[in-house]
């Protein structure tokens, strides 16, 4: 079958110029050809005068409510060919007029080089049949075309009859909208020539209806046009600087000749042209507008979700378990990376079904050579694969930075750092904090943290101050943590709990999560004479240290030990207080787990705030066991626990939610 096309014409008040265009594309002599209209919000009654043309079911019709600027309709146009789904997008004003064959010659010279270019561009001519001026194409920056007899390479083209295929357009975006006019074609075939071999087409010929033949001039131009040249001169300045050197030497150049013409010739307004003139060029020092992209199921937006940590039961697993759980958008693509284990078989097995890969390295995460694990996994990945997104996991300064750099400098389009968690106030965080602050802005595009105070602990002042950066609550599947009396009690008797008063605690054995003072508060219970069991679920480095302290204690036949469990959900449920002493967190997950399943959640008062999300968490001071103990001792059972999922839900912590803000960030 062959391949589709759709002609986008951009349209603003020229309904005779526009019927004649779309007539002329009718009679193409391609099969596979429809065409989009781009109405930037004409009142001339424009949609009415081609109603007649609408009526063939080839040619639709969008209205954008607004004039956007020929770059607008561009931008708008491009973008809903390729949602439509076609091969190639050919672009073009209302006033080209295209011949029979102007379509079919591009087509042939597509098939001739194998589809092995960035775009194409035809001959334009004027009513006259000589060259228009306005729309000569570029060889380089100050070089024009001058034989339009034969096929030739060439760098800038006009967007009066440009070919581009859609897969270049999903991979290298869209004409930037904020341009509004003049530059917009000049920057957008530049950007493709640069990475892709471009070409003029000799045999593909169009006529462009200007009112004149002459080029763009603010000497000679009118006084009712003189306004549009602010974009000209703004657009250009933002243009020639992202050119290096030559861009800029040019430009100035080019700047003192028209400040020339202007001076030494007989035209008008002198003044005013002048001021218009400085006015774009200052405007056009700061102006730095963004590049939007298009991305379907067929080209999807490539997003790497890097963890420096392990994909296990932990806080950065559940919360990337419990994204991709809820992630819809089907034009996104995901992998996963991480340097160390794969141990989480929940987030293994989801994978699977969604056809996403995971790449994983199986270093010792303890390992004192974990920086370098780090950095030389980005490193193999990124150098290996082509991300749009790159997605940085990590409670580490280091980690947040080595690895949005190694994205950056690898091309990624966006690079996300998301801080997970809190730390200590050492030497060596200071050191990393201050290099990381003067240089992390350079490579994150994106700033997001788990909660306001893991944001302050990663991000600079600067970040914070202004409000730079975005809270992803760290959502979780309320409705599995919804309390269900039979699975407390199946899970009871399985754990042989019988009636005591049961303690739960989830987390790594870490010098973090503080299982020291888990230990000192089970002693005090039981030299109280209080009938008790805690559960520890997680594994870590500590684990046999604080195993021993149990048994030093004889608190053995207190404790039951579970590791890399995936029910934690259930376990909960058989709970009766969730214990939470960590020395810092980012935010804590678990502690929204544990009052989501309707559990007395006490937490250390390094617990950010963001978790106490009912009457269920309470902050005790670290400093006095005593407390802890009280508040254990003096425990009534909690009433209702099945509706504290809901509460949780309500206050935004459900996955559903989080999920949908975190794709709208990928694909903004």
């Amino acid at each position: 079958m062959d391949k589709k096309t759709i002609a986008v014409v951009v349209t603003y008040n020229r309904k005779e110029l526009l019927f004649e265009c779309l007539t002329a594309l009718k009679q193409q002599n391609v099969e596979n050809l429809s065409i989009l209209v781009v109405d930037n919000a004409s009142t001339d009654n424009t949609h009415e005068h081609i109603l007649n043309l609408i009526d063939n079911k080839k040619i639709f019709y969008f209205n954008t409510g607004s004039n956007l600027g020929g770059a607008g309709g561009f931008n708008f146009g491009m973008r809903k060919a390729v949602e439509m789904g076609c091969d190639y997008v050919w672009v073009m004003d209302d006033d080209c007029i295209v011949r029979q064959n102007s379509l079919q010659a591009l087509l042939n010279f597509a098939s001739s080089i194998n589809d092995e270019f960035g775009f194409l561009s035809s001959v334009v001519k004027w009513k006259d049949g000589s060259v228009c001026k306005m729309n000569v194409q570029k060889t380089s920056l100050s070089k024009r075309v001058e034989n339009f007899e034969f096929d030739q390479e060439i760098k800038l083209a006009s967007f009066v009859s440009l070919f581009i295929k859609a897969k270049t357009i999903c991979e290298l975006g869209l004409p930037i909208k904020d341009f509004f006019i003049w530059g917009d074609d000049w920057e957008y075939t530049n950007r493709i020539s640069k990475k892709y071999s471009s070409y003029l087409v000799a045999n593909s010929v169009v006529t462009h209806k200007s009112n004149s033949n002459v080029g763009v001039d603010i000497s000679q131009d009118s006084s009712s046009r003189l306004d549009r040249y602010f974009y000209a001169y703004r657009n250009e300045r933002y243009f020639y600087r992202k050119s290096g050197f030559k861009g800029k030497l040019y430009q100035f150049l080019k700047v003192c000749l028209h400040i020339k013409r202007i001076l030494f010739s007989k035209c008008k307004n002198k003044k005013s042209k002048l001021n218009i003139m400085f006015k774009g060029l200052k405007a056009g020092k700061k102006f730095n507008p963004p590049i939007e992209y298009v991305y379907t199921e067929q080209h999807p937006l490539k997003v790497l979700e890097f963890s420096a940590e392990p994909f296990n039961y932990a806080g950065q697993g559940a919360f990337i378990l419990n994204m991709f759980r809820n992630f819809c958008q089907k034009n996104i693509k995901y992998t996963l990376c991480t340097p160390f284990e794969t141990s989480y078989q929940d987030l293994i097995d989801l994978a699977k079904s969604r056809n996403v890969e995971i790449l994983t390295f199986n270093k010792e995460h303890e390992s004192k050579k974990r920086k370098k694990y780090v950095t030389d996994c980005a490193k193999h990945v990124l150098k290996n694969n082509n991300f749009d997104v790159v997605h940085v996991h990590s409670g580490s300064i280091f980690s947040l930075l080595s690895v949005a750099k190694i994205a950056k400098k690898a091309g990624a389009k966006k690079v996300i750092v998301h801080s997970h968690n809190t730390g200590t106030k050492s030497l060596k965080y200071k050191l990393i904090k201050f290099v990381s602050d003067r240089q992390i802005c350079k490579y994150a595009d994106v700033f997001l943290a788990c909660s306001d105070e893991a944001a302050k602990w990663k991000f600079p002042k600067k970040i914070i101050k202004n409000k730079n950066y975005t809270v992803i609550k760290n959502g979780i599947n309320t409705a599995a943590y919804v309390f269900n009396q039979k699975t407390r009690d199946d899970y009871r008797h399985q754990f042989n709990l019988g009636s005591e008063l049961t303690l739960c605690h989830v987390g790594r054995f870490a010098e973090q999560k503080n299982h020291e003072f888990i230990v000192k508060i089970a002693k005090s219970l039981k030299e109280k004479n209080v009938e008790f069991k805690c559960i520890l679920v997680g594994d870590g480095p500590l684990k046999n240290h604080i195993l021993n302290c149990i048994a030093a204690q004889n608190l053995t036949n207190n404790f039951v030990f579970l590791e890399k469990r995936d029910d934690v959900a259930k376990i909960l449920m058989a709970g009766d207080i969730f214990v939470f002493p960590s020395i810092f967190e980012g935010l804590g997950i678990v502690a929204i787990e544990a009052q989501a399943s309707g559990l007395l959640t006490l937490c250390s008062s390094e617990i950010p705030p963001e978790a106490f999300l009912t009457n269920l968490a309470e902050r005790l001071n670290l400093n006095s066991v005593d407390e802890w103990v009280e508040k254990i001792v003096n425990f009534k059972p909690v009433l209702n626990r099945q509706n504290y999922a809901n509460l949780v839900a309500e206050t935004g912590y459900d996955a559903k939610l989080s999920a949908t803000v975190l794709e709208k960030i990928y694909l903004k």
